[in-house]
């Protein structure tokens, strides 16, 4: 569900912010031919089905839920160029996961929303809620299923891309890393 801002020069401006938040990713990033705002349209929708949403908009730029996808596809995208022998769909979930950590800890601690210079949007539910601290102080192996199926679904899309780019070639399989921290997926420099 997109968060809708109340401020109408907000809402406005929102649509022409070039990067996340946390200045990560721009949203105009290119990756397989495709900006990260186009890739955030076709995960949310292959995301959408996965998990029997029905109808769903994806999020708007300048939206924390905009911004997750963003830095959820951004990281595991990067990573994916730097360990292309390593991309099992474990390890894509993982760098997905990651990303959305980041993300979830800038906004929650730096509340870019407040600042007045800037056009994010507040989201719609409080950050730093139990649930999602949880989550981003979980490796991805020890994730509740809910939520690894979540990123397994994103990284399902991404790999897809990745296979379907002549350019890029997938192993069929890979070591996994048995790495259990959180922000260290072992085997590999996870891309900034």
């Amino acid at each position: 569900m997109a968060t809708e801002c109340l401020n109408q020069s907000k809402r406005k401006s929102n649509l022409h912010l070039m990067q996340t938040a946390n200045g990560q990713f721009y949203y105009d990033e290119e990756h397989h031919g495709k900006t990260l705002r186009e890739l955030v349209e076709g995960a949310h929708s292959y995301l959408a089905k996965a998990c029997g949403w029905g109808f769903s908009r994806p999020p708007n730029p300048g939206t924390f839920g905009f911004d997750n996808m963003i830095c959820s596809i951004g990281k595991a995208l990067r990573s994916m160029k730097i360990c292309k022998d390593t991309l099992t769909l474990r390890y894509v979930a993982a760098c997905v996961h990651l990303g959305w950590g980041e993300n979830y800890l800038y906004w929650r601690d730096h509340q870019p929303w407040l600042d007045p210079t800037r056009a994010y949007c507040k989201p719609s539910k409080r950050l730093g809620d139990s649930r999602r601290d949880k989550c981003l102080m979980t490796a991805y192996d020890d994730l509740p299923q809910d939520e690894k199926d979540k990123d397994l679904a994103i990284a399902r899309f991404l790999l897809s891309l990745v296979q379907q780019d002549p350019t890029q070639s997938v192993p069929s399989s890979a070591p996994q890393s048995h790495q259990r921290h959180p922000l260290n997926m072992g085997g590999c420099l996870l891309a900034p």
